[in-house]
């Protein structure tokens, strides 16, 4: 459990990401708390969902996403 978390962090900080649900995904997939397929392919495409609305809440809105992110210099 602490290793799939360890790489959990080590991912988002090579992508510079700040993505707190992450951790939380990764607990439930590292404690068996999905244990079919099926709930993995449903949660699987949950994330897909939810970063592919993201993406589009920022080109529709022009706004850069995350809001919380430190701008470009």
């Amino acid at each position: 459990m602490a290793g799939s978390l360890a790489v959990t962090v080590l991912v988002l900080m090579l992508l510079k990401a700040s993505q707190a649900p992450a951790g939380a995904t990764t607990l439930i997939v590292s404690l068996g708390l999905l244990r079919t397929p099926t709930q993995l392919l449903i949660a699987a495409g949950a994330v897909v969902l939810v970063t592919v609305v993201d993406w589009l809440y920022g080109r529709v809105s022009g706004r850069p996403m995350p809001l919380w992110a430190a701008p470009d210099r």
